[in-house]
C-alpha cells in the first residue's frame, strides 16, 4: 500500500546524516569535490530538503562555499523543525 499521493518518499535518516555531514565538511574545507558529492547524492538531498536544495546547488555551482554552508545549515534546521 502506498503512503498516499503527494507524500514525500521516506528518507534514510542515517544515510542522510552521513551524507549531509560529509557535504558540510567538504564545503567548509572549500573542497571542489563538494559538487561531485552533491550530484552523487542529489536524489537523497533533494527529497530531504526539497525547498532548500535548489539554492544549495546554486551556491555550490558558483563555488560560493560559505553561502552553501549557510544554506545547508538552514536546510538542516528547517527539516528539524518539520520532523
Amino acid at each position: 500500500s502506498s503512503a498516499g499521493a503527494g507524500s514525500p518518499r521516506p528518507v534514510d535518516e542515517f544515510q542522510l546524516v552521513e551524507v549531509t555531514r560529509h557535504l558540510r565538511y567538504l564545503l567548509s574545507e572549500m573542497d571542489a569535490e563538494a559538487g561531485d558529492w552533491l550530484e552523487r547524492h542529489s536524489a537523497l538531498l533533494n527529497t530531504a530538503y526539497p525547498e532548500r536544495f535548489p539554492a544549495l546547488v546554486g551556491a555550490v555551482q558558483r563555488f560560493d562555499f560559505d553561502l552553501a554552508v549557510e544554506r545547508l545549515d538552514a536546510a538542516i534546521a528547517a527539516r528539524a523543525m518539520t520532523s
